[in-house]
């Protein structure tokens, strides 16, 4: 998709948003048709065509906290740990608060297990 056919499909609020119009999926982020059959996410290929390629391990955060803002301005490559703590209403908060189990045993190292990979 071009630029211009892109920019097409975009509402610009006064805030600073660039909504995008066409086919928003069920938690709200819009989706792009690039090719015939092929399909993504509007903020990742926003981020891709407007400021570069997405780094390795990075996500596309919404610094608006609003799904179908295409706007570069308004998207961060990070970490999905950085992406979920800067989210709101999140349970990851939640828990990131929390600083004893339920039975009084503080969350420090001795007392905590990481699974591999998290």
């Amino acid at each position: 998709m071009d630029t211009n056919a892109f920019l097409s499909h975009i509402t610009v609020t006064e805030e600073g948003c660039w909504l995008w119009g066409r086919n928003i999926m069920n938690k709200g982020y819009g989706r792009v048709t690039i090719a015939p059959g092929v399909r993504v996410l509007a903020h990742r290929f926003s981020y891709e065509h407007f400021i570069g390629p997405i780094p390795v391990g990075r996500e596309i955060d919404h610094l608006c906290r609003r799904p179908p803002c295409v706007n570069p301005k308004h998207l961060d490559a990070v970490t999905h740990r950085e992406n979920m703590l800067r989210g709101v209403g999140n349970g990851f908060q939640i828990n990131k608060a929390k600083t004893h189990c339920p039975q009084g045993h503080a969350y420090i190292e001795p007392n905590v297990y990481r699974h591999e990979g998290r």
